[in-house]
């Protein structure tokens, strides 16, 4: 084979490989991409059919001065739920109560990510703080909602008082099975002044930090 020939090949086929990488990774990014909007499309539609109050994309400041950024905040009848989603690609191990899980991935690599339960239970803790609820109202439900398509143990699937780790099919469902508890009902006035509240403290954050942001261009 001419030499000229034989280049060729080998650029053709290193273009092969690229264009399947970028494919793979371009796919990831969409199916992430997707999967946020299914969770707040099944959180929209609920609200809406049951009457309740969702906030998205929320951006608070706490005392320690870092930024927060909540995914949803949905006040039910009866709990307030702080729902961080999130997309692994592939399975899923570890201790619930580790600081951090192992992913493998499609391609069998093994990495570190950081426990999102814990993460949004700081951030639970913190809201609860600065809105002066007392720690045993226990009104704060901690859910992180991930892709149906993980996989995962059972030891990983938590449905217990307070914290919830659900695939995004089971999200409405097991909100809609904590609601049946025994409490009571949070004022519907209350509910609407908090997140009237939220909504306009999350503006402002997001006005300093866009701000902020075209200073440093």
């Amino acid at each position: 084979m001419p030499k000229a020939a034989v280049i060729t090949l080998i650029i053709l086929i290193s273009l092969l490989l690229l264009s399947a990488l970028f494919f793979f990774e371009f796919k990831r990014l969409y199916e992430k991409k997707k999967y946020k909007k299914v969770v707040y499309k099944k959180l929209f539609n609920f609200a809406n059919e049951a009457d309740q109050l969702l906030l998205n994309d929320v951006h608070l400041s706490f005392s320690y001065g870092n930024i927060e950024i909540i995914d949803h905040i949905f006040i039910a009848d009866k709990y307030i739920y702080l729902i961080k989603d999130v997309y692994y690609p592939g399975i899923l191990i570890g201790n619930i109560s580790d600081p951090y899980f192992f992913l493998i991935d499609k391609k069998e690599e093994k990495k570190k990510v950081r426990n999102p339960l814990l993460d949004n239970q700081h951030t639970v803790e913190e809201l609860a703080l600065a809105l002066n609820f007392k720690r045993e109202e226990n009104i704060f439900v901690n859910v992180v909602c991930y892709n149906s398509s993980l996989v995962l143990p059972d030891e990983l699937k938590v449905k217990k008082q307070g914290v919830f780790f659900v695939p995004a099919c089971e999200l409405v469902s097991t909100i809609k099975e904590a609601e049946k508890d025994n409490i009571p009902v949070i004022p519907h006035q209350k509910s609407e002044k908090l997140i009237n509240f939220l909504a306009e403290k999350s503006k402002r954050v997001k006005e300093k930090e866009k701000v902020r942001n075209e200073k440093r261009k």
